[in-house]
């Protein structure tokens, strides 16, 4: 399929007067004028460089994915010539991965280029211009002075970029907050029999995971197990052999339909936790230990108790919880309420970033100690991998009050010194400028352009601070790949 392609033609690197790049062809003393394209598809972002076509001419193609900035490792590309002598069609060969080599031997002119390209998920094609005359062909841009930042490097670090766009600008402001079980999650693990506590290993550490049926903890019941939990575990198989016994009668009225599914499901049942308190006392006859196993599947939110000391029945040994859901308790001073009421947008720090979440509810009183408003937050999602500890501190960001439409860049993309601020601009696929901004409104997540771009330039959002280290070089490098 046909992709709507963003080319955009932007000048490259000048070193010194001379463009070295040392891929696979041999440059003369003077090296030949340059030219380099720069475009976007879909999912990826497409940089050519080619020296100026004369007897001989080889294009390199670079694809990186948009998603990661990596380099593209699935794609096929061959470029097409359409001349006066008739149509070239050239596969591109594989350099290193993201990077494809085109050899063409230039005929009459005037000659017009496409770039074709395949993935297993989507193909498309890129007009790359003509070119009536000697020098760089329509489209193209000769090399200019700025920072190098390759392909290469880029791929080698975190790296992103974004364009400058028209969104709305909200207020916002920063709270602290602490995160909190989510309501009805925490099930506390009790002993059920007294004894020498055992943990199991890994389990006696917050943050654990664990699932259910999982065994936490033995119990050493020593003297006890020949006394009443002994005879709890006979009491146990008798109630395990009538359970047994009980579906195995009511099987063939089940398969012939003459029994209801209540009295069904509730035999099943009932056979299950006889199977499962039977197979747990058994241990005591044996190992004169009592196994404490998990409730349900999640992780372990605090501990209680430690291994070796002697706990009664009821003795708590641990909190569990579960990754169902997560919240934020914030406390703002009261004057604020209002803009808690026109809240547009709940942002929590965690992690895996910053996640959107929901202002479930706010007090409708102050809290007598503290003086200030409590307000609680879920979280919309589940942050994968994170596990926050109950009590532990958030960083909340509001937005509130009435939108107003502005030129916006994502925040990552600044970068402060002395109090000014500047982002690193992508102005060809392997040239970056620093270039100063004075910022308005500002969130979590953008910023106000007030003046220093326009609408459509692409700042480094990841990897800015590697783009100005590259720029405090005593000269601008010697911009080139090595292959």
């Amino acid at each position: 399929m046909n992709l709507h392609i963003t080319w955009i033609a932007a000048a490259a690197l000048l070193s010194a007067g001379c463009h070295t790049h040392t891929h696979e062809h041999e440059h003369a003393e003077v090296e030949a004028p340059r030219m380099e394209w720069w475009g976007f598809t879909e999912h990826h972002e497409v940089f050519i460089d080619a020296a100026v076509p004369d007897s001989a001419a080889a294009f390199y193609v670079h694809f990186t994915e948009l998603a990661d900035f990596q380099a593209a490792r699935d794609v096929s590309v061959r470029m097409e010539f359409k001349s006066p002598d008739g149509v070239d069609r050239v596969k591109g060969t594989p350099v290193q991965a993201g990077i494809w080599k085109v050899e063409w031997t230039p005929g009459a002119l005037p000659v017009e280029a496409t770039l074709w390209w395949a993935t297993p998920d989507s193909d498309g094609q890129i007009p790359l211009g003509r070119s009536t005359a000697a020098g760089p062909w329509e489209g193209w841009a000769s090399p200019e002075d700025a920072v190098a930042f390759g392909r290469e490097q880029v791929w080698s670090v975190p790296f992103a970029t974004a364009a400058v766009a028209l969104d709305t600008v909200w207020e916002a402001m920063s709270l602290p907050g602490r995160w909190m079980a989510a309501p009805g999650d925490d099930r506390v693990v009790s002993a059920g029999a007294s004894g020498t506590l055992r943990w199991s290993a890994g389990v006696p550490v917050a943050g654990a995971a664990v699932v259910r049926g999982q065994v936490l903890a033995r119990i050493d019941v020593g003297d006890l197990a020949g006394s009443g939990l002994a005879a709890e575990a006979a009491q146990a198989e008798a109630e395990w052999e009538a359970a047994e016994s009980a579906v195995r009668r009511l099987k063939p009225l089940h398969d012939a339909r003459m029994v209801t599914a209540g009295e069904w499901e509730a035999a099943l049942a009932r056979q299950t936790v006889a199977t499962e308190a039977w197979e747990r006392l058994q241990s005591i006859r044996s190992q004169a230990a009592w196994e404490v196993r998990a409730p349900m599947d999640g992780f372990v939110r605090s501990v209680q108790a430690t291994s070796g000391s002697y706990v009664g029945p009821d003795a708590p040994l641990c909190v569990l919880t579960t990754d169902r859901e997560q919240w934020i308790e914030v406390r703002v001073n009261p004057v604020h309420r209002g803009r808690l009421e026109r809240a547009h947008a709940v942002r929590v720090r965690t992690e895996g970033g910053w996640r959107s979440g929901d202002l479930a509810s706010i007090a409708n009183q102050i809290d007598a100690q503290s003086g200030l408003l409590n307000a609680y937050i879920a979280l919309d999602e589940v942050v994968p991998g994170t596990r926050p500890t109950a009590g532990s501190f958030a960083e909340v960001q509001i937005e509130y009050g009435t939108g107003t439409p502005a030129l916006v860049l994502p925040a990552s993309a600044l970068l402060e010194q002395y109090g000014q601020f500047e982002v690193a601009v992508q102005v060809a696929g392997e040239q970056f400028q620093l270039q100063p901004v004075q910022i308005g409104a500002r969130n979590a997540l953008q910023a106000e352009v007030l003046s220093g771009l326009d609408a459509g330039d692409r700042v480094v959002t990841t990897g800015a601070y590697a783009v100005r280290m590259a720029s405090l070089k005593g000269s601008t490098p010697a911009h080139g790949h090595t292959h």
